[in-house]
């Protein structure tokens, strides 16, 4: 009966356009052990790459069904090159019709036993035909498949590439199983193209890909019914598949696609109800459909998370009511999340995005941790990232990072914990810095992004466990000799430490924003040239300086600046002379060098325990508050102070009052990130 349906979706697919024409099908070999289906759209930088990958297997006989889906640029005549030259290389050229309907026309004039998908953009390793095939026939698997790596580069030679296992528990390697029978599959790793596919499994159970428009996430339906059909099937611990990520003409990069996601699924939701068992496939349908909706959420374009977000929540809890929300495949993690998409949405949604779209990119630098990794050796010295637990990780090797004693990789995170492992490419140093993100603003100013890590193991070795603050350029630091081959196990936890991070609303307002509560303390200890003093304990945040300008024949001085309301603070006179301490506000100049007052109020200042003020005293730079006193050399000085903006001056300043209004314009901003801010440190905490 199922085959019976198979015959009529058949017949739908091939009358759905116009085949314009059919090349190399004349060409009947009996020996053809496996059918490749390469789907073909505007891929003409990468499709010749692709093609070579297949036609250099160490396992011959396989046809090359390259079906073209109305491309528009030169794609269709290097497959044509490649027909010509080697009969293998099968060409369907047809009307655009999607994703969906091209792989369905590949695998119909499929001849072979097997059935494997290579995109057009990807390729695949010598020896993945002959492994899987093997193990397929070997066992009579329904299907096979195998790890992948996930790569950037512009061709085969010359990449970036790090090792993505299907399973990361590992228990489900070299083993036959029954993906229908046991669920706990569903949860590995979710893709269609590392596999080799029994035709008959797929036609005798009408397992094909749907037919929407477009071409995003057809291949989920696809995927899970074979899962749902699966009786044998196995999973080898080999990477011969090679998964672009650098393809800015993928679907996968299209932001605007918002419901593909939720079409797909209500078709397998309808396949369960045809099959009459979706009451029994719960758990495998909510795991699914729930993962690849944070996938869709990091696709698509911040304008639109909010809107599919309050679908999917809509979604989720139709489900609950109706009693279908099955959750046992999920962890605790999981759970509380979905629990709260469907319980509090817009609550989430506050928490994870509601950030003017100009400012989304900044704010996530403070989630970030970033490792540079280098093994130091011989310029032929590296590593292969062998598996991340994130798969959103950005992994790279910069320009500046590959010198003549090897080539330096950077690996991004923002999602709180990671697990990675990777291969060490000769003998060398492995060395590893724990760092956060490298950020400058418009305007020039290095703002210092800190992050807490919380855990740091490499090699079972606890190197930190409770805090470990790193930004840009204080990192935590590591190093350990490593042998070629070696594979190096990292474990981290992390969480954004904004409360010393000058976490501000836009790049163009953080300048100001500091400005308008930093209090500026000048110090200088006046006697000879070589009088100064040097700063020995401090219990807060602050910048200190020691400008040219400062330096005369009296001594040098020192400039301290802070914006966090309140200041303890020691030094240490060098050579007997007279303290001088200026307690001001910022040097602020607009575009013309004009200087605009900014105004501060000095609540409680103490020297050496005895306050120096009667009452609160508001000052700016050129109107200080003054105190000086005799020293001796080695003498310890202290100062506790407190100090707050002060906004409600009568000083009429027309440049004075714009400033003064657009920040009363961002009190609420201001207000909301604080909450961010204080959300994402009790969420890590």
């Amino acid at each position: 009966m199922k085959y019976d349906d198979y015959e009529k979706e058949k017949k739908k697919t091939h009358d759905k356009v116009t085949i314009h024409q059919l090349i190399n099908f004349e060409n009947n070999e009996d020996n053809i052990k496996i059918s490749v289906v390469v789907p073909v759209f505007n891929v003409e930088d990468y499709i010749g790459a692709c093609l070579d990958s297949v036609l250099n297997q160490t396992f011959k006989e396989f046809e090359v069904i390259c079906v073209n889906d109305g491309s528009t640029d030169s794609s269709l005549d290097i497959l044509k090159e490649y027909a010509t030259k080697d009969k293998r290389i099968k060409i369907i050229n047809k009307d655009n019709a999607g994703y969906g309907h091209t792989m369905n026309l590949g695998m119909d004039m499929a001849s072979g036993e097997y059935f494997a998908i290579v995109e057009s953009d990807d390729f695949i390793l010598p020896g993945m035909f002959e492994t899987l095939y093997g193990a397929a026939k070997k066992n009579d698997l329904d299907f096979v498949k195998s790890d992948f790596y996930r790569f950037y580069g512009e061709d085969n030679t010359n990449i970036i590439k790090e090792y993505q296992k299907i399973d990361y528990s590992g228990e489900f390697y070299n083993k036959i199983f029954s993906t229908r029978e046991d669920h706990k599959m569903y949860t590995l790793l979710m893709n269609t193209w590392t596999g080799l596919y029994d035709l008959d499994f797929l036609r005798n159970n009408n397992i094909r890909h749907s037919e929407t428009p477009g071409a995003s996430y057809q291949d989920n339906g696809f995927w899970f019914k074979t899962f749902f059909h699966g009786e044998k099937v196995m999973f080898i611990p080999e990477a011969f598949y090679m998964y672009r990520q650098d393809n800015p003409n993928s679907s996968i990069s299209n932001k605007t696609k918002i419901y593909a996601m939720d079409a797909e699924y209500d078709l397998i939701k309808n396949y369960l109800d045809e099959e009459g068992t979706r009451k029994n496939f719960l758990d495998a349908f909510v795991y699914a459909k729930y993962h690849n909706f944070h996938f869709t959420m990091d696709r698509i374009g911040l304008e639109f998370k909010k809107e599919f977000l309050l679908n999917t929540s809509e979604q989720f809890n139709v489900m609950k009511n109706n009693n279908e929300l099955d959750t046992s495949l999920l962890d605790e993690y999981d759970l509380d999340i979905l629990n709260w998409i469907i319980e509090k949405p817009n609550e989430y949604y506050d928490y994870k995005y509601n950030i003017d779209s100009k400012h989304y990119e900044f704010l996530k630098k403070y989630l970030q941790c970033r490792i540079d990794i280098k093994n130091v050796g011989s310029k032929d010295n590296d590593i292969i990232l062998m598996e991340t637990t994130d798969p959103l990780q950005n992994f790279y090797a910069p320009d500046w990072f590959t010198n003549d004693i090897g080539a330096g990789h950077v690996l991004e995170s923002n999602a709180g914990s990671l697990d990675l492992s990777f291969k060490c490419v000769n003998d060398g140093i492995i060395n590893l810095d724990f760092r956060g993100m490298n950020y400058v603003d418009r305007n020039g100013y290095r703002i210092p992004i800190y992050i807490d890590y919380t855990e740091i193991i490499v090699d079972d070795e606890i190197l930190v466990s409770g805090s470990r603050v790193s930004w840009h350029d204080n990192p935590f630091n590591f190093q350990k000799k490593v042998q070629n081959g070696q594979i190096i196990n990292v474990q981290i936890k992390w969480k954004p430490l904004n409360v010393h991070s000058f976490f501000k609303i836009t790049s163009d307002y953080e300048r100001l924003l500091n400005t308008l509560s930093n209090c500026r303390i000048d110090i200088k200890n006046r006697g000879q040239s070589n009088n100064d003093i040097k700063i020995i304990d401090s219990d807060n945040s602050y910048d200190v300086s020691k400008p040219e300008w400062f330096r005369d024949n009296f001594g040098r001085g020192s400039l301290l600046t802070s914006n966090e309301g309140s200041l303890d603070i020691s030094f240490e006179c060098i050579n007997d002379g007279n303290l001088n301490i200026e307690f001001r506000s910022a040097d602020f100049r607009n575009k013309s060098g004009d200087m605009i007052p900014i105004f501060i109020e000095y609540q409680d200042i103490k020297i050496d325990g005895k306050s120096i003020m009667d009452e609160n005293v508001v000052v700016w730079h050129d109107t200080p508050l003054r105190y000086s006193k005799v020293v001796n050399n080695g003498q310890i000085v202290n100062i506790n102070l407190k100090w707050k903006p002060y906004n409600n001056s009568n000083f009429q300043n027309e440049e004075l009052n714009r400033l003064r209004k657009q920040i009363n314009d961002l009190t609420i901003e201001n207000k909301k990130l604080k909450a961010f801010n204080e959300s994402l440190l009790n969420s890590n905490s």
